[in-house]
């Protein structure tokens, strides 16, 4: 990691931390003691009128063993120190037990001020408190561990309340800034050596060799000394790709929202590893990666300049066997060692781990008799054993990756299921190959002798399955990307536990999953488990199970247009709402839960294109409760359907004044549409007045499928690209996600709409506006199944990149049915483009005889005086004069028309 961006993380984290006061940063402080020292913590709270609860510590955890105090006193650490020290007392004299002692301070300490602090940490863990550990923490010290913890989502979610910038710097430090770092890495200067060289003369580098050699350590290194030569670098794990055309769409923090490498490979310097790769030689050498580069590693390989990575030398084979061992290997031990395993780095490091622990005698008993096989069955022997010393101590660990059933794990589970410190328990055992962004992965000999050595007992796997059920249920309802990120990482182990288990929780996992290819035959009847439930007198205890249906119901109409198309869907919905119906109808069902109940059955009617039950229905579930803003929002849709803006518009607006009554009575999910709709529908000025609103839902939007705020960019900037571009390039840049790709055909659509929305509102000079043109072309072009009102969308950004054969190109891709009048407008520009003025003008022509919306006239006729101007037409101006009448005296566009008519008459008289 660089000093820089290190640096630049730490000081936006100080001058943020700096803005909490009081129960603000008791509160946050409350979310740092849980990365600070994972434990529960238990919190004082407050009392009935909001004040902090007197007479305790702010936090506690381990039976008041474990204390933390908060202070966000502005001369905090001035003069004698006397706040901490009255910190401290306070704490002791409540608790005089504690062993470990934190106090938190939203302030910056001098270096002055840093020297004080430790001199009274001394005093109070000498004489009468030596018993006690005591760690005083300013502003940056907290900006550290924030640092050290920006991979936990979870954590940064819970941060983003506190401190706006949080997301932003961990998508950052995510995608282009995280290379992984080896601890107790031995340099091997000519390996390095020689893949510097090869870069420096070619585009790529293959490094290859057996697993747990030391190949990703290697490239590590590389980059990281490469680092300051390039603009990002960027770490993948490359085992699943398969054909590096996929590079155009990679999920790279598993979260939905994907980003296009190639682009980014092409556009900037960068420096990109794929790690542990199984790509042919001829498609690496067929990338085109403009001035970056390419580091690949893989086990096998036939490319011809592949670098070798062997075994460690003897020295330092040594050297990592012993590191922190205070006694020096046994000569007799030591030759076991390398004869068991040789100078295999991963290895090395387990049996140095098992040193620290059991010593030699340890080590030795880890190799004795592996000699005798050969060199796998060495390693994996030796692997095994070392496993079995660790089984005690690290039993919760190695059965979940176990339980898991494959070698990648999402580190957020393994905290949910475990502790966490699993992560860092398997690390510092050298068990982990590459981690980057929450995406753990064990290494390939490891994981082959946890399969081998390691079994289940039935009660951790009913641990794992409680703590995975509590898991969803608790996160499901918050929408976040962290249960969706899980749900992609272990969908496998998912859809095992639903065909083993059809408990309900994993209904709503799979049901998160449904964007992937999950089986339809997963799913139980939903219709025969209403039935079941409905039958039953009360649902005390049971809401899960009833959500599950609903779920159920969501999942398989999703899943069935995936997979079977539309008309396949609707059926399966007409059989299945049923189950729906048979909920609402039964005489348990009651208050909130009958509420969501008959908010998603008029859901279903709505996509049958029953709008009329549909809107009864949400009219009735207003009445009773008229503060659910997600039934609004249905209803507000609806009649936007039904082309009744007015009322729709009315609809959003309740929503909005709800929302700003109480901020959390509308979801970042329903504001975000609501935003959308008032977009689509309202006045450019209206959009302007919620410009606040906006930017906030936007700066939520990180926690959400971002196609929200794809969908919401792009339906503002459609209507203030023109008479309001600095709102535009505010929000498009408030998003700060400009290489992503989104997910799903129709969030690729919008994200390049607002592409193309901020080109249009950038000045022509800027070379931005290049940049947001070539982007919107990529991501149109990357839209799989594409309609004709997308193509003509896409042939516009070609337009404007004075692309017009390709545009022309494009435009030809409409079915004769779908050629209206922008398509001919489009079409005449094109035409046009490509000096082909006698044809231009019959497309406009036709375009204007077509037009149905007169608010369009003022543009068909500047476009048709451009192509009448061209073919020396004296009446073109015309055209022009008739557009500006066309327009409101104080409009823009008329001045820009104006200005033109005034330049072309200056002409004719000069001429």
């Amino acid at each position: 990691m660089p000093d820089a961006f290190r640096h630049k993380v730490i000081t936006t984290l100080i001058e943020e931390i700096a803005l909490l006061t009081g129960g603000r940063f008791e509160q946050f402080g409350y979310v740092m003691m849980r990365v600070i020292h994972p434990a529960h913590w238990v919190e004082r709270g407050t009392t009935v009128d909001g004040a902090p609860r007197g007479y305790t510590v702010d936090t506690s955890a381990m039976g008041a063993a474990l204390v933390a105090e908060m202070s966000s006193d502005s001369h905090y650490f001035h003069g004698s120190m006397s706040k901490p020290r009255s910190d401290l007392l306070h704490a002791i004299d409540l608790h005089p037990d504690v062993k470990h002692l934190w106090l938190l301070s939203s302030r910056e300490a001098t270096a002055g001020e840093t020297t004080e602090i430790a001199n009274l940490v001394a005093e109070f863990t000498t004489g009468r408190y030596s018993s006690m550990q005591v760690d005083i923490l300013d502003s940056r010290a907290i900006a550290g561990h924030i640092f050290e913890n920006l991979e936990s989502e979870r954590f940064v979610r819970d941060l983003t309340a506190y401190l706006p910038s949080v997301g932003r710097l961990a998508d950052e430090h995510a995608f282009s800034h995280h290379v992984p770092v080896y601890g107790g890495y031995l340099p091997r200067p000519a390996a390095e050596r020689a893949v510097t060289d090869r870069l420096a003369a070619a585009s790529s580098a293959v490094i290859k060799g057996i697993s747990g050699i030391g190949k990703s350590a290697l490239a590590a290194r590389v980059a990281e000394t490469l680092r300051s030569q390039f603009e990002l670098v960027i770490w993948l794990d490359a085992r699943e790709l398969h054909d590096v055309k996929r590079l155009t769409d990679v999920d790279v923090l598993r979260t939905g929202t994907h980003h296009n490498v190639t682009s980014l490979l092409r556009r900037h310097k960068c420096l990109l590893v794929l790690d542990d790769a199984t790509l042919p030689p001829d498609q690496i050498a067929s990338m085109d990666c403009g001035s970056s580069k390419l580091i690949v590693t893989c086990q096998t390989t036939s490319a011809p300049l592949a670098i070798t990575v062997g075994d460690l030398d003897r020295g330092s084979a040594q050297a990592l066997l012993e590191a922190g061992v205070p006694e020096r290997c046994p000569q007799a031990v030591l030759q076991r060692v390398l004869s068991s395993v040789g100078g295999h780095p991963l290895l090395l490091s387990a049996l140095n781990r098992v040193a620290q622990d059991d010593g030699w005698e340890g080590v030795n008993a880890c190799c004795s008799d592996a000699v005798r096989s050969i060199e796998d069955e060495r390693h994996d022997k030796v692997c095994q054993r070392i496993l079995l010393r660790h089984r005690a101590p690290l039993a919760d660990e190695l059965e979940f990756v176990k339980w898991c059933d494959e070698a990648r794990f999402d580190a957020e589970l393994a905290a949910v299921c475990v502790s966490g410190l699993a992560v860092r328990n398997l690390q510092k055992r050298a068990f982990l190959a590459a981690t980057t962004s929450g995406d753990v992965r064990v290494h390939d000999v490891v994981y082959k002798s946890i399969r081998a050595v390691i079994s289940v007992s039935r009660e951790r796997e009913s641990l794992f399955r409680e703590k995975l059920d509590e898991f969803i249920r608790t996160e499901h309802e918050r929408g976040d990307l962290l249960v969706r990120r899980v749900t992609r990482v272990h969908a496998n182990l998912l859809l095992r536990l639903l065909r083993s288990d059809r408990r309900p929780s994993f209904v709503y996992a799979a049901a998160l999953a449904r964007v992937s290819n999950t089986p339809l035959e997963v799913f139980a009847d939903p219709v025969a488990t209403a039935r079941a439930l409905a039958a039953s007198n009360h649902w005390l205890g049971r809401e899960i199970e009833i959500r599950a249906v609903i779920e159920s119901v969501e999942a398989l109409y999703t899943l069935t247009s995936a997979s079977r198309g539309a008309d396949s869907a609707r059926t399966s919905l007409q059989t299945n709402i049923t189950a729906l119906e048979i909920l609402c109808g039964s005489l348990a069902a009651s208050g909130e839960l009958l509420r969501d109940l008959k908010h998603h059955h008029a859901k279903m009617l709505e996509r049958l294109a029953k709008y009329e039950q549909a809107e009864a229905e949400f009219r009735e579930i207003l009445l009773d409760h008229p503060t659910f803003a997600a039934a609004r929002l249905q209803l507000a849709r609806i009649l936007e359907k039904t082309r009744r803006s007015r009322e729709s518009l009315e609809q959003c607006r309740e929503i909005l004044a709800r929302y700003e009554a109480d901020e959390n009575s509308v979801s970042s999910a329903v504001l975000l549409e609501t935003l959308r709709l008032l977009a689509s529908q309202g006045s450019p000025g209206e959009l302007a007045a919620q410009e606040p609103v906006i930017m906030r839902s936007l700066a939520r939007a990180r926690d959400l499928d971002r196609g929200h705020a794809f969908q919401l960019i792009a339906s503002v900037a459609q209507k203030t690209h023109y008479t309001m571009p600095e709102l535009t390039l505010r929000l498009f840049d408030a998003i700060e996600w400009r290489d992503s790709v989104p997910a799903s055909d129709s969030e690729r659509f919008n994200w390049a709409q607002a592409h193309k929305a901020a080109a249009k509102a950038t000045e022509a000079s800027d070379p931005r506006r290049r940049e947001f043109l070539l982007a919107a072309d990529e991501v149109y072009a990357g839209i799989a199944s594409s309609n004709s009102y997308q193509k003509i969308q896409h042939a516009e950004a070609l337009i404007l990149l004075d692309r017009f054969a390709d545009a022309d190109s494009r435009l030809e891709q409409v079915p004769e049915r779908d050629r209206n009048w922008f398509w001919w407008q489009r079409k005449a520009q094109a035409l046009q483009g490509m000096m082909q003025s006698a044809q231009a003008l019959n497309a406009i022509n036709r375009a204007l005889d077509g037009l149905q919306d007169k608010k369009f006239m003022p543009a068909f006729l500047r476009d048709r005086f451009v192509i009448r101007k061209a073919l020396s037409d004296p009446d073109a101006e015309e055209d022009l004069r008739q557009a500006i009448s066309e327009l409101p005296l104080d409009n823009k566009y008329r001045r820009e028309l104006e200005a033109e008519l005034a330049r072309l008459v200056q002409e004719n008289q000069a001429g």
